[in-house]
Formats: structure tokens, sequence, C-alpha cells
């Protein structure tokens, strides 16, 4: 929500500490949101590297859930930024 309205950096704060409490536990399905969350806060502001390294940790997390569903939605989201592999997460 912060995101969509233009609060990119409190919007990205945000989503970092979720990743960070998420990968503190071993909830696959909650971390690989979080990392899908991050993902498109990160598209929202322009930064098309680094969302495409968040949604490949997503993938990463809906893989080994087997959460195929999810991991489709995350999967497309990616290509769909194209091959922007220059980004740091």
């Amino acid at each position: 929500m912060l995101a969509r309205r233009g609060l990119f950096d409190q919007a990205e704060g945000e989503a970092r500490e979720n990743v960070r409490l998420a990968e503190e536990t071993d909830w696959l399905g909650y971390t690989g949101m979080a990392w899908s969350d991050l993902a498109e806060v990160l598209y929202l502001a322009d930064g098309l590297g680094d969302a495409a390294v968040a949604a490949r940790r997503a993938e990463e997390f809906f893989e080994r859930k087997g959460s195929l569903v999810l991991l489709e939605r995350v999967r497309r989201f990616r290509e769909g930024l194209g091959d922007q592999r220059s980004g740091t997460v």
C-alpha cells in the first residue's frame, strides 16, 4: 500500500524488515511471500534489477515449499521484468 502511494523508502524499509523477520522462521511460504512483497515494492520504485533478485529468492522458497501456484505467480512477475541480473538485494 505504501509503495502504491509513492512512499517508496518507507515501503522498502518495512518490506526489508518483513524479510528479515521471515528469514528467522522455518515458514517457507511466509518467507517466500515476504520476498515476493519486497520484489513488488522494488519494482514500483523502479528498482527492476533488485526486484528480479528478490523475486528469484521468493521462487526459491516457494519451490522448497512445493507451492506451485505462488511459484508460478512470482515466476511470471520476474519474467515480466526482463533479464535484470544487475540487482543486489
